[in-house]
């Protein structure tokens, strides 16, 4: 709008003080701007002869009121001698040139030259009529004062040509237009201006046509004062220091140049509209030269020109819509930008149409001068709808901050270089750090300094796809560390520059040791699974062994012999328990307990120690008096203590001392209370100490763990402990620790006292063999060792016995012997038709059969099957198993007594 304003100002009110201010500044800017485009080369068609200050003092005119007149004649003839194409004189001729006959031969000479020359034009003026008294008569009334008329009419020959010498400034001093001469007002022609009328002489186009005085033409300035090409009127008088050449066929300007340095100094001078060249030495043009220019102009038909109005106001209004509403739409920045191209594209326009097609707007100012106001506008404009929307993009941005803050994942923003930039609540309660804390600080020197070569993997990863997902140990601030699974996502800004990192931690320390249990869980399930067929291996192994050891034993052999045939039975028995052992531990299972007396177990433990530590470890062993029994599977205990002692042997490489002890315990509610997990109550406390170097407090807490071990790799498997709390546990005990860094350890076992009676030992005796009456046994196992061993221990105590290597052959043998048969021994665990399969086989073949199931793997599912097979009707007989345990299995079975599916030697009277 303030555009087409201005448009219509310059348009319909011209005389209007700021109309003129606009126009005229618009004017000089563009003189500015296109000057740098313009030719520097000087216009060839004139050159201008100054009347200077060095002329006037080598000429030796200073001192006169008025140059010489023969130096102008003299000037003349020279010109004409060098044939210039015309000469124009901006000196004032008025009447004669003086008194005396000197000047009037130089007038006569001048007026010659004059005519000779024939293309002269010479200056008139218009004078303000005056009154006597020297006052204006009427103001505005002027009266035409022309050339000496002797040099009109002079020598016979009319001059060429006379024009008015003033020229129209404005009040800055400039001439912007053409000056074409006065209008009478009882004259139809116009009376011509210097310029005017030398165009005319030189019969220049742009002056021919009717009307063409009256048109407006704007002066196209070439350069600032003494752009056009000149000489010193002294030199243009001597050929020796000009050449006629400089002349020739050239329009000859002749007119004075004083050095006039401001403005209150000016004579006949004019300024210019190159205000970037103020500094220049000559300031002002003087008037010959304005003359010239508007000649040149007119001569080469390159004054300015303004467009027609319609095409102004229609290219106003075009930039006052596009800038006045255009800008409104745009946001700032945009508005900034489009502002400044349009600025730009508008400033270019009328520079390249100034400068190449003489076409110049007076509206450039206020366009330009618009932009900023149109910026403002659009600013103010949106400014409320820019408020309105921070208001609801702040609301959203706290209702997301809020989401964030409730996620349970910690979620945090840093740049490129690691500041955070964001840090939601999760992170705080995950990591022990605030917001406040952590903003501008360097994440990488925090939360990742354990792994450098993969962080700076993953950045590189991040960089090159955009994101990036692993996992870290990191730090908190309380010290320890958390693992977790990390997202990190690569945030670009509008132009796809990278200009931070959005990361989503998630905490995965207790799924992660979950997993780890559940892995070490399945792991010892295949353990199991694998055990349990080594186990039936090795007690198909066993088996025999017994059974050939008891055998031998009832023959009469020597003392020596005896103990070797002890030894043997000894250490068979203990590998079947060292097996049955494995599968307890390995499947969960818990083992036969008995009532047993600890001191032959420390006894035992202690002659290990002494033949397996080490010569520098002394070892020590002592127990109470009426030591009390305890419920317990005796293997699982031995294992209790030979982990311990293992244990207290490696914590004192350098040597030491353990001690193993037994005693009789009462504790009351308030001991049990300062130990963990105890309870009051009568206990034997089995108790393993050593000098070492004791635990570390900070591991106390973790040593009963599956695998934690601070041995290093190859040297422990981390189940030492974790064994031993898993069988006190299962034996209805506790376990107290006591320890101090290079102190020591010592772990006591608190285990429930039994009531005094019968106890159990390591080694049973042989009682007398249950003989049989001729009963026919059936023996079916795939062993062909235990059918023998079998065979001879039942043949050698009164029973016939039929043996079957499988199942197929089983049946047939009964179907064959189906009255005689009397128990059947199978094996629950062979190749292709298994005992259960083989008891259903011969229950149809003979349904009054009667079953003793052989098992080696410990399985409860098993014994149960058979049950079930043998519609309770079975004996259960685990291997491995004694000739005695065999004998008792097979009177309790052909005794029709229902008895339930357990071992045997449970109903036996063992004795020390």
């Amino acid at each position: 709008m303030l555009a087409l304003m201005v448009g219509l100002l310059l348009q319909f009110m011209p005389r209007l003080a700021l109309s003129t201010l606009l126009l005229n500044n618009s004017y000089n800017l563009l003189f500015d701007l296109a000057d740098v485009l313009r030719s520097a080369e000087r216009p060839p068609e004139l050159v201008m002869v100054y009347m200077d200050d060095d002329s006037e003092r080598i000429l030796g005119q200073e001192a006169k009121p008025r140059w010489d007149r023969s130096l102008h004649a003299q000037l003349l003839e020279r010109l004409t001698r060098a044939q210039a194409r015309a000469v124009i004189f901006d000196v004032l001729f008025f009447g004669p040139g003086g008194g005396g006959e000197e000047a009037e031969r130089a007038d006569a000479r001048l007026a010659q030259a004059i005519a000779d020359s024939g293309r002269v034009v010479l200056a008139a003026n218009l004078v303000t009529i005056k009154n006597e008294r020297g006052d204006l008569a009427e103001f505005g009334r002027e009266a035409l004062q022309l050339p000496y008329e002797g040099f009109r009419m002079g020598a016979g020959t009319n001059l060429a040509a006379w024009g008015i010498a003033q020229l129209s400034a404005e009040k800055d001093l400039i001439v912007r237009r053409h000056f074409h001469g006065p209008w009478t007002g009882d004259r139809i022609e116009a009376i011509p201006s210097l310029t005017w009328a030398a165009a005319e002489l030189l019969g220049v186009p742009a002056v021919r046509p009717v009307g063409a005085q009256s048109r407006e033409r704007w002066v196209n300035y070439y350069g600032g004062p003494r752009f056009l090409d000149y000489s010193p009127y002294w030199e243009a008088l001597e050929s020796d220091a000009v050449s006629d050449s400089r002349f020739r066929g050239r329009v000859v300007v002749v007119g004075a140049m004083s050095q006039a340095g401001s403005r209150s100094e000016r004579r006949d001078e004019y300024a210019t509209p190159f205000r970037s060249r103020a500094e220049e030495r000559f300031t002002f043009m003087p008037a010959a030269e304005v003359h010239a220019t508007m000649l040149l102009n007119l001569i080469r038909g390159d004054w300015l020109e303004r467009p027609a109005p319609i095409v102004e106001l229609g290219v106003v209004l075009l930039v006052a819509v596009g800038f006045g509403y255009g800008l409104c739409q745009l946001r700032p920045l945009a508005a900034v930008g489009v502002a400044a191209g349009g600025g730009i594209a508008i400033v270019g326009t009328a520079i390249g149409l100034f400068a190449w097609e003489r076409v110049w707007f007076p509206w450039l100012v206020p366009v330009l001068g618009q932009l900023p106001v149109a910026l403002a506008w659009g600013a103010s404009f949106r400014a409320v709808e820019w408020y309105v929307q921070r208001r609801r993009m702040q609301a959203r941005i706290q209702e997301q901050a809020s989401l964030l803050d409730k996620a349970r994942d910690a979620i945090m923003v840093h740049d490129l270089d690691w500041r955070a930039q964001y840090w939601n609540r999760s992170a705080e309660e995950l990591y022990g750090w605030t917001g406040g804390e952590v903003l501008a600080q360097r994440l990488d020197e925090r939360l990742l300094v354990k792994e450098p070569a993969k962080v700076a993997e993953a950045r590189r990863t991040l960089l090159a796809k955009g994101e990036w997902l692993g996992e870290w140990r990191q730090p908190t601030r309380a010290g320890k560390e958390v693992l977790v699974e990390s997202r990190w996502t690569l945030v670009r800004d509008e132009h796809g520059v990278p200009r931070s990192v959005l990361v989503i931690n998630t905490d995965v320390t207790e799924r992660k040791r979950i997993e780890a249990q559940l892995l070490r869980s399945q792991r010892m399930e295949s353990i199991g699974a694998l055990a349990g067929g080594i186990a039936h291996d090795l007690n198909n192994v066993l088996t025999p062994i017994l059974m050939a050891v008891q055998l031998l034993q009832l023959r009469r052999m020597e003392d020596d012999v005896q103990r070797i045939l002890s030894t043997v039975e000894h250490s068979a028995k203990r590998g079947a328990d060292i097996v049955k052992q494995v599968l307890t531990f390995a499947r969960g299972q818990e083992g036969r307990k008995n009532v047993l007396q600890l001191t032959f177990l420390v006894k035992e433990m202690e002659k290990i120690m002494r033949q397996t530590f080490p010569k520098s470890i002394r070892v020590a062993t002592w127990y109470g008096e009426n030591l009390s029994p305890v419920q317990a599977d005796a293997t699982q205990i031995h294992q209790i203590l030979l982990n311990l002692c293992v244990n207290a042997r490696d914590a004192m490489p350098e040597g030491g001392e353990v001690t193993v002890s037994a005693e009789n315990r009462s504790l009351d509610e308030a001991q049990a209370a300062a130990i963990v997990g105890g309870r009051s109550g009568r206990f034997v406390a089995l108790v393993v100490r050593d000098t070492g170097s004791g635990i570390p407090p900070e591991i106390v807490d973790r040593i009963f763990e599956p695998f934690f071990t601070t041995k290093e790799a190859g040297k422990g498997t981390g189940l030492g402990l974790s064994t031993v709390a898993t069988i006190v546990k299962n034996h209805q005990g506790f376990v107290q620790l006591e320890t101090a860094v290079g102190r020591g350890t010592t772990f006591r076992i608190y285990l429930p006292a039994a009531e005094s009676g019968a106890t159990d030992q390591a080694g049973t005796v042989l009682h007398e063999l249950l003989v049989g009456h001729g009963e026919l046994v059936l023996v079916v196992d795939d062993e062909g060792a235990i059918r023998e061993m079998t065979k001879s221990t039942l043949s050698a105590c009164g029973y016939r016995v039929l043996l079957a290597e499988d199942g197929h052959r089983a049946v047939s043998l009964c179907a064959a012997h189906k009255h005689d048969i009397a128990v059947a021994v199978i094996d629950m665990l062979m190749p292709g038709m298994d005992g259960a399969a083989t008891m259903r086989a011969l229950r149809r073949v003979g349904p009054e059969l009667k079953f003793v199931a052989m098992t080696g793997a410990l399985e409860p599912e098993r014994p149960a099957k058979a049950n079930e097979v043998g519609e309770g009707n079975v004996t259960v007989l685990p291997k491995p198993f004694t000739n005695d345990e065999l004998l008792e299995a097979l009177r309790l079975s052909l005794n029709d007594g229902i008895l339930p599916a357990t071992r045997v030697s449970e109903f036996k009277t063992l004795q020390i």
